[in-house]
């Protein structure tokens, strides 16, 4: 829960994250089917 807060105090590694994670849905979306 630590390292998850220091995310959300630092916008610029949570919107990071935030690219990440859609790009792995998107990715997955895709490929899935």
């Amino acid at each position: 829960m630590n390292k998850l807060s220091d995310i959300y105090k630092k916008p610029v590694f949570a919107c990071i994250f935030c690219v990440i994670y859609t790009a792995l849905s998107f990715g997955l979306a895709l490929f899935g089917k």
